[in-house]
């Protein structure tokens, strides 16, 4: 359809250059573009005079709209592109407006309701475009006023922030409000191209009805010329505004790392000085270590030596053991001694000789039978007691793996 369109009202290539800007597209292209193209065609009357003249003029302007939609930026750029063919014949318009804006569409309503704007012949035509210039003029104002508004915030954190003094209350900076002044300064460059951009349309289409006016082809007046003047003071104005903002905006991210820097310094200093704090107690724990260490050396070697003292006076109670048994036993009245005579064939009759006797007492048994029962009660009780110690261990051990899970 749109090919019906450009061939029926013969729409030179250069529209093309900018009608590629718009469209679906995957990724940011053409974000800063802005351009405009002209030609003027001359034709004879009838009667062959030299006087008939049509012209083709075509632009793109971006500009500031608010889009409605909950996000954190509630403004996005927009993009309208006109394209006007005049005949002195007809002494009419055509035009093609893509995507226009919401004061674009008063603006036509207007011109579909018989305004006076739609009976502008070739004098009102000027200003019927800076018609179509204000209409997007007017947002950037407070646009800019916006991006001045989110780069304050920043600023108080550059401006008013304590370095090397401790407060309770100060702001907390950090590198991702150097990201944000980023963030702003992209936008701010990306307005102070779409203004120069606009400001060039503007002096293209002040300069082509000039040279109409100069040829002779046209007539234009110092009060529609004078809107071109007002337009393009308001659009200077902005691109001052732009320009300061992105000036203190560069200063404010020079500050934001200066305190990020110093900041950075400080954590370092602390951080040395604590290490250097921690170093210091290792190092006297090492020393108390080390004192320990002979300590416990020194402690060691005494007890090996007590120990070789005690193995020696054990190896001579040891020693002492079976003759403290048998004079425990030969204490006691389960052995006897007794004297006996005993005549010899050898000897004579009148001589004797004594000899001694041991003699078991008939209760002797009792003494190994109680020894063996004792010995056997006594190893029952231990290992009796060191089953108890390991089921006590098992016990208290599935309570704390139960008690974790």
């Amino acid at each position: 359809m749109f090919r019906e369109i450009a061939a029926s009202f013969k729409v030179f290539p250069q529209f093309l250059d900018v009608l590629f800007a718009f469209g679906f597209k995957l990724r940011a292209e053409d974000e800063n573009f802005g351009c405009y193209h002209s030609r003027v065609h001359r034709s004879n009357d009838i009667n062959g005079n030299d006087g008939h003249f049509k012209f083709e003029f075509t632009y793109n302007l971006r500009y500031p709209d608010k889009h409605g939609r909950d996000l954190n930026d509630p403004w996005s750029i927009r993009n309208m592109a006109v394209y006007q063919q005049f005949n002195s014949v007809t002494t009419s318009s055509s035009w093609i407006i893509l995507q226009p804006s919401k004061a674009c569409y008063r603006l036509l309503r207007d011109f579909s309701n018989g305004s006076e704007y739609s009976q502008a012949r070739i004098s009102g035509l000027p200003l019927v475009n800076m018609l179509y210039f204000w209409s997007i003029e007017k947002n950037w104002r407070d646009y800019i006023n916006y991006l001045e508004k989110e780069l304050l915030i920043l600023e108080k954190k550059a401006f008013l922030s304590r370095v090397g003094q401790k407060k309770k209350a100060d702001f907390a900076v950090a590198f991702i409000d150097c990201q944000d002044v980023q963030q702003l300064r992209k936008k701010m460059r990306k307005c102070d191209a779409i203004l120069k951009a606009t400001l060039e349309v503007a002096d293209g289409y002040e300069g082509l009805f000039r040279d109409l006016a100069k040829a002779s082809l046209a007539n234009t007046d110092d009060f529609e010329l004078s809107y071109f003047l007002t337009y393009k003071s308001r659009i200077r104005s902005h691109l001052r505004g732009v320009a300061g903002l992105l000036q203190s905006s560069a200063d404010i991210l020079q500050m934001l790392f200066h305190i990020l820097e110093y900041r950075n310094d400080e954590v370092l200093i602390r951080s040395s000085d604590a290490l250097e704090k921690n170093s210091e107690g290792m190092r006297a724990i090492a020393a108390a270590a080390s004192e320990e260490n002979k300590s416990i050396v020194f402690l060691t070697a005494k007890s090996q030596r007590d120990s070789r003292m005690v193995k020696i006076v054990t190896v001579i109670a040891m020693a002492y053991l079976p003759a403290s048994l048998v004079a425990s036993i030969l204490s006691t009245d389960l052995i006897q001694f007794g004297s006996v005579e005993n005549d010899r064939s050898t000897r004579s009759q009148s001589q004797s000789q004594s000899q001694y006797r041991v003699r078991l007492a008939r209760e002797f048994w009792v003494f190994p039978i109680f020894s063996i029962a004792l010995l056997v009660m006594t190893f029952s009780i231990a290992f009796g007691w060191a089953q108890w110690e390991r089921l006590r261990f098992r016990l208290k051990g599935r309570e704390h793996t139960s008690a974790l899970a």
